[in-house]
């Protein structure tokens, strides 16, 4: 049996933008109009799809809406909404109930009491709007994440303009149906602002996101730890005399915490992903700074039974590269056990991971065009088994192409063959293991079609997933991601 050796690969989305596809990531969807529409958060459904949360501004009623996509497994729509009036209307976070419908946090300038307020919506399964309710002050107020609560409600998390013009941590309870049961603004008399919160074992609050009141430098990242009602139990300030915040925090398994975001160096431009182990007494365990070429950072992170965590965020992987999407799986040590790096023809900005029903990921992403064209992205990464992660650089004589992709019957694949060497065409799973042959060799040079039906090499149907076609000759080979439906 061959096992299939594998680098990276690259895929056109739906506009014919080429984005190269480390290792690891076996499909993405993209998702826009002509303007700017941006991607903040997903979550995974009951049978194996996402439901992914944004704001539109080529869709919707007004400037720009809450954007809510509910896709299958594929991230093929099965159903869309957009919710807002005639102002900006701003969507960050989204949880699924228990009725199977979702809980929708944001901003809203349409509707409320003030010039911007946090908006809570509840939906049902079908994207139908079932209740909603506004927060906050005269002054600006946002949410930025939501996390249910062991009792069915909700806590909320975002800044409050309760000085006017300076913000406030902005920490709102609320039942089930959204009523309110406290809110508490947590801050100075500078600009704070809360980028994450979750419930902790203890039916306390943790907090992250970054104080411009207090610390050493321009912004410093802020956790606080709270108790059930919202009362600080205590707080950790980390960072330098330049820019730092902390966009996403979790319990560990332990009882213990992990932040992450983005820290700048004080003494140039440079910008690293921020990752920080906490005790749950507020201790700094330990720090690391992981850098690409020039500019990297932290956006989500989700801890994992093991102790470990995976990051999502972007980084520069190589002078002349754009912003990139950067996937970090670590140990419990904040150590990196994995990366993978998804580059498109455009800066891509990597908004939030969360794990799939099956042992990967999904990623939402914010890919920006021009300063007036941004779409959202959305894509499956998984750590691959059984593939030998050494790397090859093929010559890129041999031409492979496959349409359509995805597919659901049959696909052809097209072969362009420079020269008389032997050159085999196989199909692998993406374990690595090898299903099918499509050529036992081809000999002579020139344009070749072949059709793939979809089943293995006794005939049998495969089930929908992703596989790589490989086609290989002495000193060559070209390889190309395909996902049956």
């Amino acid at each position: 049996m061959r096992v299939l050796m594998l680098s990276a690969l690259l895929l056109l989305n739906h506009s014919g933008l080429a984005i190269a596809v480390d290792r690891g990531f076996s499909w993405y969807q993209c998702y826009g109009g002509i303007l700017i529409d941006e991607g903040r958060c997903c979550v995974a459904t009951a049978d194996g799809g996402y439901v992914l949360i944004g704001d539109t501004h080529s869709f919707g009623n007004g400037v720009s809406d809450i954007w809510a996509i509910r896709t299958d497994a594929y991230g093929a729509i099965l159903w869309e909404s957009t919710f807002g009036g005639d102002l900006e209307d701003y969507g960050a976070s989204i949880l699924g109930t228990a009725d199977g419908g979702y809980i929708i946090a944001g901003c809203t300038y349409s509707f409320g009491a003030g010039n911007g307020d946090g908006w809570l919506l509840k939906t049902d399964s079908s994207g139908n709007i079932e209740w909603d309710t506004t927060f906050g002050t005269q002054n600006d107020d946002w949410f930025r994440e939501a996390d249910k609560t062991a009792d069915g409600g909700y806590i909320l998390a975002g800044a409050s303009g309760v000085f006017g013009d300076d913000m406030n941590f902005y920490l709102v309870r609320v039942d089930s149906t959204g009523s309110l049961i406290w809110e508490r603004s947590i801050g100075g008399n500078a600009d704070d602002g809360a980028f994450s919160v979750q419930q902790t074992a203890d039916a306390g609050y943790i907090i992250a996101g970054s104080t411009e009141s207090y610390g050493a430098g321009w912004a410093d990242g802020w956790i606080v730890k709270t108790d059930s009602t919202g009362e600080s139990e205590w707080d950790l300030i980390l960072g330098d005399i330049s820019f730092d915040r902390f966009t996403s925090i979790r319990q560990t398994a332990d009882g213990q915490f992990v932040a992450t975001g983005y820290s700048y160096s004080s003494t140039s431009d440079d910008r690293y992903l921020w990752l920080v182990g906490i005790t749950d007494t507020g201790a700094l365990k330990w720090e690391k700074l992981f850098e690409g070429e020039g500019s990297a950072a932290g956006m989500s992170l989700q801890s994992l039974d093991d102790g470990g965590c995976i990051v999502v965020g972007s980084t520069q992987p190589a002078p002349g590269f754009e912003n990139s999407i950067w996937l970090v799986r670590t140990d419990s040590l904040g150590d990196i056990e994995w990366d993978l790096t998804l580059q498109s023809d455009y800066p891509t900005l990597g908004e939030h991971v969360t794990q799939s029903p099956d042992t990967g990921y999904a990623v939402v992403e914010t890919q920006l065009v021009t300063n007036e064209d941004r779409d959202i992205i959305l894509a499956k990464a998984e750590k691959p088994t059984g593939i030998d992660e050494e790397d090859y650089s093929p010559s890129h004589g041999i031409g492979l192409n496959i349409e359509p992709n995805p597919f659901y019957s049959a696909c052809i694949v097209e072969i362009n063959h420079p020269d008389s060497h032997r050159i085999q065409v196989s199909i692998f799973d993406i374990s690595g293991r090898e299903i099918k042959s499509l050529s036992g060799g081809l000999t002579s040079a020139g344009s070749y079609s072949m059709t793939w039906d979809g089943t293995d090499a006794h005939g049998e149907e495969l089930s929908s997933g992703t596989y790589i076609i490989l086609a290989a000759s002495e000193g060559d080979f070209a390889v190309e991601r395909v996902v049956k439906l």
